[in-house]
Order: structure tokens, then C-alpha cells, then sequence
């Protein structure tokens, strides 16, 4: 009788310890899939700031909220003639204004927007949810840090990223 009580505590506790392990690995899960997400906004943002022509914001010295640039557009068609001939005319302008797109990041109602400003058009597209901020700033004259804060059951972490940028300012 004695030896069935035990053999039922014993079973209770690791039932517990089953219990809890698993409750824990599930709450883990769904906050690795945030951070995962908001590294994933971080590297999209990395990616297009690397090929920026223009920072427009922030400017030289503060922090601002909202990351702005402009960037040639990869989609077109009218920049360079077909074929390219070996030199190119006189007339060519590497920063057309046709072709430049001007790219906004900025947080509003805790998602991340993309911007994106053409000649032509406009767009706006949410990269990740659950965001409670995002900072940008110089670090020096040719870098920029992107620092993504976000809180994910209750803990609040931050995303950054340092971008080294190709132009002179």
C-alpha cells in the first residue's frame, strides 16, 4: 500500500515536470517566431540601406524615429539603353530623378511600414507586427544604426544593426 502511494507521487511529479517542460517550450517557440521576425525586418532594412544613394533621415547628428533614402530603382527599364554601349551618352544622369525611389521605414500602430515613393507610384507594405519602436541614427559620417525594440512576454528586446554605406554624405 505504501509502496503505491509512492509509485503515484512519483508519477504525479514527473507528470508535473512533463507538464511544465512543454508548457515552456511553447511559450519559447512563440517568442523565438517574433524575434525571428523582427530580425528578419532588421535584415530587409540592411539590405536596402546598403545600396541608399541619400539618407534623408535622420539627419547628421540626433535620433530620429523614422529611417528615409533613396535608392535607384532596380526595376527600371529606362536607365541604362539597350544594349549599353561602351561608353555611356553624355546625357546620362546616374541619379535620374526618374529613377530614384525614396524607401520609408517608420512604426505606426506597433507594425513596421515600408514606404516606397516613385515617380509613378506609391506603395506602403507592413514588414513585422508587435514592434514598440524603432531608433535610427549616424553613428559616424558613413554608417547608420537601425535598433528594432520590441516586448515579447513582457521582456523588452532590442534588434540592431549597424549599415556602412557606399556614398559620401
Amino acid at each position: 500500500m505504501l509502496s503505491m502511494a509512492v509509485i503515484f507521487v512519483v508519477l504525479g511529479l514527473t507528470a508535473t515536470l512533463v507538464w511544465d517542460y512543454s508548457r515552456s517550450l511553447r511559450q519559447g517557440a512563440g517568442r523565438d517566431t517574433l524575434l525571428e521576425a523582427v530580425e528578419l525586418g532588421a535584415e530587409r532594412i540592411r539590405s536596402e540601406l546598403c545600396s541608399a544613394v541619400e539618407v534623408t533621415v535622420p539627419a547628421t547628428a540626433g535620433v530620429s524615429d523614422t529611417l528615409a533614402f533613396w535608392r535607384i530603382d532596380p526595376s527600371s527599364a529606362t536607365r541604362l539603353p539597350s544594349p549599353p554601349p561602351a561608353t555611356p551618352p553624355s546625357s546620362w544622369d546616374p541619379y535620374n530623378p526618374t529613377d530614384m525611389l525614396l524607401v520609408t521605414y517608420s512604426i505606426s500602430s506597433q507594425e513596421l511600414l515600408r514606404t516606397v515613393d516613385g515617380p509613378t507610384a506609391t506603395s506602403q507594405e507592413r514588414v513585422c507586427d508587435n514592434l514598440q519602436g524603432l531608433t535610427a541614427e549616424f553613428v559616424d559620417d558613413r554608417t547608420v544604426r537601425v535598433v528594432l525594440n520590441v516586448q515579447v512576454k513582457g521582456y523588452f528586446s532590442k534588434v540592431a544593426t549597424e549599415v556602412p554605406l557606399w556614398v559620401e554624405r
